[in-house]
């Protein structure tokens, strides 16, 4: 007889157990973010480790077409990071594939992802991308979203200075900056 009775694992309600390998299913025309915990470490280890390595835009997209079903937020700041500090040239697989993939997951990221969220606007202004939906929907997830309210004071002034310097901070963007400095 043990001091410490084992209990029966019970079986979670949506099908899911944190200490599965398990992985939520999802859909490249429907993407959701997946939260970094909802995948087991060796498949975030792996991709991570690949997207560090990628040496061009068409690799990074690859990698994150091919992972859409594990892509959580801090991934998706990794394959942007990677291009932005590569100084990868912005070409058609930017365009054509990474950003209908920002555009389809910056609209689902909300206060949890706001780290995330901060890095990936600073990091689109720094490297000056130009795709004028794409930025509609990022205006729109500050303004509308409110993820202004989420942000960090350093997350605040990276994404004004980098999207000033792109042209990209609106009126509106910059007075929100503002009441949350102030």
């Amino acid at each position: 007889p043990s001091l410490f009775p084992t209990l029966p694992r019970v079986k979670p309600a949506l099908g899911f157990s944190f200490y599965s390998s398990q992985a939520p299913k999802r859909f490249y025309q429907n993407p959701n973010l997946v939260d970094w915990h909802q995948i087991t470490c060796e498949e975030y280890d792996e991709v991570f480790n690949q997207l560090q390595a990628c040496a061009s835009c068409e690799d990074v997209a690859g990698l994150m077409k091919m992972n859409l079903d594990i892509l959580a937020d801090t991934l998706l700041v990794v394959g942007i990071e990677q291009i932005a500090q590569g100084e990868f040239e912005l070409d058609a697989y930017f365009y054509n594939d990474i950003v209908p993939i920002l555009m389809a997951l910056i609209p689902k990221m909300d206060q949890h992802n706001q780290q995330s969220f901060g890095i990936i606007v600073t990091a689109l202004g720094h490297m000056d991308v130009q795709h004028e939906e794409m930025w509609a929907v990022v205006e729109s997830k500050i303004l509308e979203g409110r993820m202004y309210r989420y942000m960090g004071i350093r997350d605040i002034c990276a994404a004004a200075c980098t999207l000033g310097t792109a042209g990209r901070l609106s009126a509106e963007v910059s007075q929100k900056f503002e009441q949350v400095l102030s």
